[in-house]
């Protein structure tokens, strides 16, 4: 009985979790993009980024930033303490959209145990990483 009450309280805070982010979620995205002529920068602004917000960066993101006159893309993770694993797939599906239009993309700031599973899954292959948006800047 005790372990079935445990279950259930471990599921009902997490869909109060879930709901809350769903209803916390405005239209407001959780990162700020800006144009610098054929460089791209995307900040993401908060320290953790919803599973709303994620699915809908997986959206938004690769239309805003994936543009045939966007040559360079920097993505600054400064902010970010936690790396949610679905926005693996948005940065890998917006790298390829960027490469397509003969782009580079970069990114910087990602915090260090999240770096080490990055390498660890061997992303350091595909993606560029940086200390900071300077770095980032200075080697494309």
């Amino acid at each position: 009985m005790l372990q079935y009450l445990h279950w259930v309280s471990l599921k009902s805070l997490s869909i109060f979790v879930l709901h809350n982010f769903a209803m916390n979620s405005n239209t407001t995205p959780p990162y700020r993009i800006e144009n610098r002529g054929d460089l791209v920068i995307v900040t993401f602004l908060h320290e953790v980024i919803d599973p709303v917000s994620v699915e809908k960066a997986g959206v938004d993101l690769p239309k805003s930033v994936a543009l045939p006159d966007t040559k360079k893309l920097i993505l600054d993770f400064t902010k970010m303490s936690y790396f949610p694993s679905r926005l693996l797939g948005v940065l890998l599906d917006i790298n390829r959209a960027v490469e397509s239009h003969g782009g580079k993309m970069r990114l910087c700031g990602i915090q260090p145990m999240a770096m080490d599973v990055l390498r660890f899954m061997r992303l350091d292959a595909v993606l560029k990483f940086d200390k900071d948006v300077m770095e980032s800047i200075t080697k494309f």
